[in-house]
């Protein structure tokens, strides 16, 4: 019996320096319990243990849960953060709408316009024949209304035909 006690403890003590040393590499170190001898002082020793083991387990869910909440509040925040910047991005969506009803409106009395120049000119052309002055006046106006007609076309607008 002495020889299996005399490994038992050598084993006991391996067991203790390694966990003095892995306790100093943590920097936490934890007086290790008596010799026990008895079924009644392993209870008290496992008890022991398991309270904690049970703290440390509160510890971890009370800094969990308070991790969880402080991520949940950033959230939160960037929720109302995007809100707010859509809310934004819709106010000026509908200004730019609005911008751009009002500028198809103007370009339609353009358009109606260049139509109703250009059956003028067309009618001025056609009784005004030997008059030299006006042909030359009406071909200056026509190359204007066609630099207008080529613009509105490069902005993506149909133009009525003449």
């Amino acid at each position: 019996m002495a020889a299996h006690s005399r490994g038992h403890m050598r084993v006991r003590s391996l067991r203790r320096a390694t966990i003095i040393r892995m306790a100093k590499k943590k920097a936490v170190v934890r007086k290790m319990p008596k010799k026990v001898t008895t079924i009644e002082g392993l209870a008290e020793l496992m008890t022991g243990e398991f309270s904690r083991v049970d703290k440390t387990i509160e510890g971890l869910a009370e800094l969990m849960t308070g991790e969880f909440s402080r991520v949940d509040k950033t959230i939160e925040g960037l929720a109302e953060l995007m809100t707010s910047k859509f809310s934004r991005v819709d106010e000026r969506l509908e200004r730019i709408e609005d911008q751009i009803v009002s500028i198809n409106g103007e370009l339609r009395g353009i358009r109606t316009e260049i139509k109703e120049i250009n059956r003028r000119l067309d009618t001025l052309e056609a009784g005004q024949k030997d008059m030299r002055g006006y042909a030359v006046e009406i071909d200056e106006l026509r190359a204007r209304v066609t630099q207008m007609e080529q613009f509105l076309k490069s902005q993506g607008m149909k133009m009525p035909a003449r």
